[in-house]
């Protein structure tokens, strides 16, 4: 996939997420089965953070690759 089209998807998807964020949690709230909501929605937030997590860890390595790259004219 060429860098502007997986940017470009990036920022779509990105932008999205926060949007569905709220609405994805109430609808969890609703679907599951009441006694199990406390555990679904931490196992939720955990999840989130650890992506969160794990985005921020990784990011650094293809930024090193896209600046050497980058200006390398």
């Amino acid at each position: 996939m060429a860098g502007w089209a997986a940017g470009s998807l990036g920022l779509v998807l990105g932008f999205a997420g926060v949007e569905d964020s709220a609405q994805f949690s109430a609808m969890v709230t609703e679907r599951v089965d009441q006694s199990y909501a406390g555990t679904v929605l931490t196992l939720q937030v955990a999840i989130g953070f650890t992506l969160t997590v794990a985005t921020n860890w990784l990011i650094p390595l293809p930024a090193e690759v896209f600046a050497r790259c980058a200006f390398r004219f």
